[in-house]
């Protein structure tokens, strides 16, 4: 019953039957289908509007995960029913029981966890790009938590300070003499204190 309501709802999950229609989707008898469908309302499966003089409004409140798994009041067709409405039935079930295992399949996409994040803004903001592997198991062993504004801190600083003895960083010998993240992460370089030496004026000391 309510694999044939599922089969002609639109996006919002509401479809118009009419009696009749059920009956020749199902191959069930009116009394059956009165019936199914007062029970699947009062579960909370589906919600009937009634109407006079047009076909009930039915909106059904379950997935199609859950509609191709569920075991319903009467969903079986009758016996004397045609072999179209056998069919008909049959296929219903096939192509809910694949959405059901399609939903099993691809289960719902998980949010990254917050170390990971966390050491994915600190491999973008650390210069010197080696062992990333070896980094991210380095991080997580360091359980980083609260230190983390004062790591991306320390970073610019010793860029910096780097800089200022080293001169702009370019070419194949671009940051050779920092620390790989690894060794970095590992003895906490973080916690340094960080003198930023004097840049000499070219005329100091002509004078």
């Amino acid at each position: 019953m309510l694999l044939s309501l599922a089969d002609r709802a639109d996006d919002s999950g509401a479809c118009y039957p009419s009696t009749s229609r059920i009956e020749k989707d199902t191959g069930l008898d009116r009394k059956t289908i009165y019936s199914a469908i007062a029970s699947l309302s009062d579960i909370g499966a589906i919600k009937v509007e009634k109407s006079l003089g047009v076909s009930n409004r039915y909106t059904l409140n379950v997935t199609s995960a859950e509609i191709g798994t569920s075991t319903e009041i009467g969903t079986s067709p009758k016996s004397g029913t045609t072999q179209s409405q056998k069919r008909h039935y049959h296929q219903s079930q096939k192509r809910h029981s694949n959405l059901s295992i399609e939903s099993t399949n691809n289960p719902p996409e998980q949010k990254q966890p917050l170390a990971d994040a966390r050491f994915d803004e600190f491999w973008s903001a650390y210069p010197k790009k080696v062992g990333k592997t070896e980094s991210l198991a380095a991080w997580k062993k360091a359980k980083i938590n609260g230190e983390f504004p004062e790591i991306l801190k320390a970073i610019e600083a010793q860029k910096a300070a780097y800089i200022a003895e080293n001169g702009p960083q370019t070419g194949v010998k671009k940051w050779k003499f920092l620390p790989d993240p690894v060794r970095w992460i590992k003895n906490r370089r973080w916690e340094d204190e960080i003198e930023v030496p004097r840049i000499k004026n070219q005329f100091e000391g002509m004078l």
